[in-house]
């Protein structure tokens, strides 16, 4: 009745080595003073973003941080009503746009990275075949023409489920990401078997059906 919630913040493994590990470090400060931890957690829930030493300083002068999260902002509200009016005219085909603008350190200092993401997925062979097809162009600061050409097959999902029921299925992917250890981008291509079970209590997960039969019975 008297739980203790705290916060930690962690990155995963694979980008711990980056820019010379100083953001991993800088993290485990962080951690250590609770008062600190504390104003990061708020500003990540809040502006989706870490909150500078003095955030007053970055928010004049060429623009900084708070420039970049005020179009960002207006770029998710201008995209949530988009997808609105797509959702309402566009029947049997879901299409979603996202507009993501964030501050790219990449170069050492901020540069503000513009990226339009277009997603479309439909389903085929009475729903058993679901397809996702979807791509991201660079809008500002980047070599555009470059990132349209080599972007041009983009993400691509295939899943098809093997049975009715959809408890067996088939993936392959072909992915495209940021990396942060290589300062880049890389694609991630694969197959994957899934099995779904749906169940209300952990036990319920391991009963086979035929077990279940005979106690509905």
């Amino acid at each position: 009745m008297k739980p203790a919630i705290s916060f930690h913040l962690d990155m995963p493994e694979k980008d711990q080595a980056a820019f010379d590990g100083i953001v991993y470090t800088r993290l485990k400060q962080v951690n250590t003073i609770p008062s600190e931890l504390n104003k990061q957690v708020m500003g990540l829930l809040a502006l989706n973003s870490f909150i500078a030493d003095n955030p007053f300083n970055s928010m004049v002068g060429s623009g900084g941080n708070f420039e970049t999260e005020a179009f960002s902002t207006a770029g998710r509200l201008l995209t949530q009503e988009l997808n609105d009016f797509i959702g309402s005219v566009v029947k049997d085909v879901d299409i979603d746009v996202g507009l993501d603008i964030r501050d790219d350190y990449t170069s050492g200092s901020a540069q503000r990275k513009s990226d339009l993401k277009v997603g479309i997925a439909k389903s085929f062979a009475n729903s058993r075949l679901n397809v996702y097809v979807g791509n991201t162009f660079a809008l500002e600061n980047q070599n555009q023409d470059e990132d349209l050409l080599s972007g041009l097959a983009g993400d691509v999902t295939l899943e098809y489920m093997l049975t009715s029921d959809g408890k067996y299925r088939l993936k392959g992917f072909r992915e495209t990401q940021d990396d942060l250890t290589f300062n880049g981008t890389i694609v991630e291509t694969g197959v994957s078997f899934a099995v779904v079970v749906e169940f209300n209590k952990l036990k319920n997960a391991f009963r086979s059906r035929k077990n279940k039969r005979k106690t509905d019975n």
